[in-house]
Order: C-alpha cells, then sequence, then structure tokens
C-alpha cells in the first residue's frame, strides 16, 4: 500500500507491478513458454532466410544466382537473425529469472525445463551462426 498525501485528503491505494500479475502463478509460466514451441526451424523454414538455410550456401540460389551462391555478400549493418535469436534467449532468461522468486517451484518444473532447454537450443544457433555466445 502507497499513502497518498494531498492537502484536503490522506488515502491509500495499492501499487501492483505489472510483472507481478504476469508472474503470480503456475498456469501464466506455462502460457508464457508455450511461445517457444513456434521457434524451431521446420522444413519451409529450411529455405527461407534462416541461419541455417540452405539459400545461405552455394547449394540452392532458386531460379537466379544469390549473393552467396555468386561469392558477392557482404556483411550487413543489421541482421534479423542476431536480432531474432536475442530476444528468444532473452524471453527464456525471463523466465527463468522470475522462477527464482516463484513460491512453489514444483508448480513451474515443466515450463523451466522448457526454457532451459530452448535457451539453450537458441544460443546453440546463435554460437554456430555468429561464433559466439550472447
Amino acid at each position: 500500500m502507497k499513502l497518498i498525501d494531498h492537502p484536503l485528503y490522506t488515502f491509500k491505494i495499492s501499487v501492483t507491478k505489472l510483472s507481478d500479475l504476469v508472474w503470480n502463478n503456475a498456469t501464466n509460466f506455462q502460457l508464457f513458454a508455450n511461445q517457444f514451441y513456434s521457434w524451431p526451424h521446420d522444413f519451409n523454414r529450411a529455405v527461407s532466410d534462416e541461419p541455417h538455410s540452405d539459400f545461405r550456401s552455394d547449394l540452392v540460389a532458386g531460379s537466379s544466382m544469390n549473393v552467396y551462391s555468386q561469392g558477392t555478400n557482404a556483411i550487413p549493418a543489421t541482421d534479423a537473425n542476431y536480432t531474432r535469436l536475442y530476444k528468444r534467449i532473452y524471453y527464456t532468461n525471463l523466465l527463468l529469472k522470475n522462477a527464482e522468486s516463484f513460491a512453489v517451484p514444483a508448480d513451474i518444473a515443466v515450463p523451466v525445463a522448457e526454457a532451459k532447454f530452448f535457451r539453450s537450443m537458441s544460443a546453440n544457433f546463435f554460437h554456430h551462426h555468429f561464433q559466439f555466445f550472447p
């Protein structure tokens, strides 16, 4: 409770952080962890611009040669793969950080294990693509 002092009146209000509402029960941990399952690579992504895409080699070039098959690719100023993988590691760490203060750790054992797995997988992809760990 926070005490608000005003010249005409004094009252108390309850101040609740949004993070207290999100991380207050096991169901919310599981709902947050469910997003991790949209991250793994599948066949459709293997031919898109993902880190392990065949288009990033000289094996597949589509209907015309691309910068990878020509050997003319340059280092870009920004990289969507870097940003995407970094965000994934951040989200898993966010769940793990909030799990440390959860009242009943056994209730969130599954989402914590999922977060550790997907953090490891994302860090592995990050390392293979950029040759260092974030």
